[in-house]
């Protein structure tokens, strides 16, 4: 027998080959993932780097770090209006609050008011008639 590697290795050899038929299908099922993924991985590897010198692999490094840091500029500025906004949000919530509170006030001065004029016309009025009536 050809001597296959170092005793680890071939521990490692014989206990993924074994003479159980369900354990053997199980393990080629698992050596064939694993090679279509290892293909698939070198299949992506090509075709990112295909052509490519890393000349050109640093200059599109560059090109998109330059459009990450615009984005995170725009997110700066967009993050800064809205929090600028929630804040005169916040303050027109408390003028609305203060202005409301004037404005109960003001009608309860004019409630008030209306029946002064209204007690103040009824004597007027009753003046008058008495004025009126001795004459």
């Amino acid at each position: 027998m050809p001597a296959s590697g170092t005793p680890r290795q071939d521990a490692q050899l014989s206990g993924m080959v074994s003479s159980e038929p369900s354990e053997l299908k199980e393990s080629s099922e698992g050596v064939k993932k694993y090679i279509h993924s290892v293909s698939l991985l070198d299949s992506i590897e090509r075709s990112i780097h295909k052509g490519s010198s890393s000349q050109e692999l640093i200059k599109r490094h560059e090109s998109k770090k330059v459009q990450f840091n615009n984005v995170c500029g725009l997110h700066t500025e967009a993050e800064a209006a809205y929090i600028a906004s929630n804040n005169h949000l916040q303050l027109l919530h408390e003028e609305v609050s203060r202005v409301k509170g004037i404005l109960v006030e003001l009608e309860k001065q004019l409630v008030d008011c209306e029946a002064e004029m209204s007690s103040l016309k009824a004597r007027v009025d009753e003046v008058l008639r008495t004025c009126q009536s001795q004459n």
